[in-house]
């Protein structure tokens, strides 16, 4: 703050040392200097006239020497002084702008000052108790928000930063979102999370652009971000109690590492800019990323997905690692777009999974996979499914065993599951 109002004094001053009082000196020394023009021309036109023969002539030529010298004095003499009026004006008019400047400084003092008493006034209601306080705060910073804009991301973060709180420290996650929530507190935290969501989405009447949401380790209940537009967002350990909806979200960047949603989540027709971490996290219900856009690829590392998981007419500009991750219903790619490669080595597949129509711009990697149920992997994705194996299913088995992936076989069953191997030992599948 005090370097602030050093850089306004230090303006200031430069701002006037432009304007300063001509000195008395300069003054006495151009009424001088005209003098001496004026006298100057009149010995000239003298001296002119001594070189004259008549009296006559030269009386006239002295004549007007006179009177070309008081010419020239009175000239420069209201030359001098037209220069003295148009500074006199000039000095007005900076004068005048120099106030201007004031004034405006004044206001934008004046309004920063309300806008500092405001945003007490609503973080004051909103550190209060009562549910009613904390709600009407929270309305008072978006208002003030709506009206200011370079304090919205301050705001963006204080409602986050209250989001954050409520977790004890060091609880286990698997804890979290299943004790009760008293209704007071549970209606304050979903009045902060649609207040952020109604500024964030791109058809709001007054759209908040180019947020940083941090929501890293706070507790959400039924939260909706669906249609919002977002420069990051951080929800890094964060825990989701009830359905979770980010159809058509778009971001920037997205961090869910360690995340537990506890219900099902929507990601559909996302969009996300640049290369997002699911790693470690876990989804209970069902989760859906149908035509999702992972424009830099994504990592869902050793995540658990409780149920059914779709990513149907799903982009993904780089690579998606599934690196030992757990899907205990089905899996749905179908018509994915892959530009490169998917990874799912020691991952383990409970239920049903397809890749059928979808395309893979270099190859789905599968080694050391485990499916415990039917799987088709089409014919148009290229497949390495070195070390996997499929759980024998006696009935089945002619089924499966025709669905077996393009320059693959299923070799005999061995302790109650068959291994993938190529058709042709020593050759690569593409």
């Amino acid at each position: 703050m005090n370097a602030i109002l050093q850089e306004r004094v230090v303006q200031d001053i430069r701002r006037r040392d432009r304007f300063r009082p001509m000195r008395f000196r300069t003054l006495i020394i151009a009424i001088l200097a005209s003098m001496a023009a004026a006298a100057a021309s009149g010995l000239v036109m003298l001296e002119i006239a001594q070189d004259v023969d008549t009296e006559v002539e030269r009386a006239k030529l002295q004549i007007e020497a006179i009177k070309t010298a008081l010419t020239v004095g009175v000239g420069t003499g209201g030359a001098i002084a037209l220069f003295l009026s148009g500074r006199k004006q000039w000095l007005s008019e900076k004068e005048h702008e120099v106030n201007l400047e004031d004034v405006s400084e004044a206001r934008h003092d004046a309004v920063e000052r309300r806008v500092t008493e405001l945003y007490a006034k609503a973080s004051e209601l909103l550190g209060q108790d009562a549910a009613v306080s904390k709600m009407a705060g929270m309305y008072a910073l978006v208002r003030l928000g709506d009206a200011y804009l370079p304090h919205r991301q301050t705001i963006v973060d204080l409602l986050c930063g209250y989001l954050r709180l409520g977790r004890s420290a060091g609880e286990p996650i698997g804890e979290i979102g299943l004790r009760d929530v008293s209704p007071d507190v549970l209606e304050t935290r979903m009045t902060a999370q649609r207040l952020l969501a109604s500024r964030l989405r791109a058809s709001a009447e007054v759209h908040w652009s180019r947020m940083r949401i941090d929501l890293s380790g706070a507790i959400l209940h039924d939260l909706d971000l669906s249609g919002c537009r977002l420069e990051r967002l951080d929800c890094r350990s964060g825990v989701f109690v009830g359905p979770v909806d980010f159809t058509g979200l778009r971001a920037t960047e997205a961090d869910f590492r360690g995340a537990a949603f506890r219900d099902d989540a929507n990601f559909a027709a996302a969009d996300f800019g640049e290369y997002v971490r699911f790693d470690e996290s876990s989804f209970a219900g069902e989760t859906r990323f149908d035509l999702v856009e992972l424009q830099k690829g994504a990592s869902f590392a050793q995540v658990s997905f409780g149920a059914a998981v779709g990513f149907s007419g799903a982009k993904a500009g780089g690579g998606l690692d599934f690196y030992r991750s757990n899907f205990k219903d089905q899996v749905v790619f179908r018509r994915a777009k892959l530009a490169t490669y998917a990874t799912f080595d020691g991952s383990i597949f409970e239920e049903y999974v397809t890749f059928l129509d979808a395309t893979c711009g270099y190859v789905v990697r599968m080694i050391g996979v485990t499916f415990n149920d039917f799987v088709d992997l089409g014919d148009d994705v290229p497949i390495e499914l070195f070390g996997s194996r499929q759980k024998f299913n006696e009935a089945e088995d002619a089924t499966r065993s025709n669905c077996t992936p393009r320059g693959w076989r299923l070799e005999p069953p061995s302790e109650g599951y068959r291994t993938f191997a190529l058709d042709k030992p020593g050759e690569r599948n593409r």
